[in-house]
C-alpha cells in the first residue's frame, strides 16, 4: 500500500438533525452523531502543489494528454520524495 502521508484537511460533520442526514461523502449518519470527513490525502495535496510549476516547466511541443500525464507522473513522484524527507 503506498504511504499517503494521512489525511491533508481532516474535519468532523455534524448531524444537527433529529433523523438520520446524509454526509458530504454519503455515508448515512444518525441523528446527533459526528462523522468524520477525511477528504484529500497529504500525498494529493503536495502533488497539487507542485503541479502548475511542473506544468509551465512542459515541452509546448507535447500533446495536451501526453503532456498531462507527465505532469501528473512527475508530480506524484515528488510528492512521494516529500513524504519520505517528512518521515526523517
Amino acid at each position: 500500500m503506498k504511504h499517503t502521508g494521512g489525511p491533508a484537511f481532516p474535519a468532523e460533520w455534524h448531524n444537527d438533525s433529529d433523523m438520520d442526514n446524509a454526509a458530504p461523502d454519503g455515508a448515512v449518519v444518525p441523528a446527533g452523531a459526528f462523522h468524520p470527513i477525511l477528504g484529500m490525502t497529504l500525498r494529493d495535496y503536495f502533488a497539487a502543489a507542485v503541479a502548475g510549476h511542473i506544468w509551465i516547466e512542459m515541452d509546448e511541443g507535447m500533446d495536451s494528454g501526453s503532456c498531462a500525464v507527465a505532469v501528473a507522473q512527475k508530480a506524484y513522484m515528488i510528492a512521494d520524495e516529500m513524504l519520505k524527507e517528512r518521515a526523517k
